[in-house]
């Protein structure tokens, strides 16, 4: 077990526009008109304000919670943007493959955690961890949870980290299919 050490001061990330990126697990995505959930999103909305955003290239809207602390530093609404707002295009820049691939995209001690199937999002999750131990368990439960063989899916580790880093080297020991593509959020 390795702790991790923070690589971004989360509280503090940007984009390259300088929008403030938010980072936080009330959040969930419905197709583009789907209005069935209307209720879940006016609850959504009691710890803060329910922003609903298209995203672009997947036929899917962001729900996500803004609280007042977000809004704090001066930034408008149109200025924040949660980190799955990215995952068009943290997913554009994988590699094509038709075989299910996890994506464990790790920013400072933050880990989004994808299932895609033919470049297609199928699952998203958002977890904070401490250790590689915490990251390999988040991968297997997703695992557990799509029904998917860890020998049949490709693992892609991605965000801020290398094919060097702590994390790779400890998930090479559970995953045979395993591949590295360091993105930041700056070249988003």
């Amino acid at each position: 077990m390795t702790r991790m050490a923070g690589i971004t001061e989360w509280a503090n990330l940007r984009d390259k526009q300088g929008n403030k990126i938010v980072i936080n697990s009330d959040f969930y995505f419905r197709l583009n008109g789907d209005t069935s959930n209307q209720e879940k999103i006016l609850n959504t909305g009691a710890n803060g304000i329910a922003v609903v955003r298209t995203l672009q290239k997947i036929p899917y809207q962001l729900v996500f919670i803004l609280r007042p602390q977000d809004l704090s530093d001066g930034f408008q609404e149109s200025q924040i943007k949660h980190l799955a707002e990215y995952l068009p295009e943290i997913i554009e820049r994988l590699p094509d493959t038709v075989a299910p691939q996890l994506c464990l995209f790790v920013l400072s001690n933050k880990l989004m955690v994808y299932l895609t199937r033919f470049n297609e999002l199928q699952w998203v999750r958002l977890h904070s961890f401490e250790t590689t131990d915490d990251i390999l368990y988040h991968a297997l439960s997703a695992l557990k949870h799509a029904e998917q063989d860890k020998n049949l899916v490709q693992l892609m580790l991605t965000g801020e980290i290398t094919s060097d880093s702590a994390v790779y080297l400890h998930l090479c020991r559970y995953f045979s299919q395993i591949k590295c593509c360091p993105i930041s959020l700056s070249d988003l």
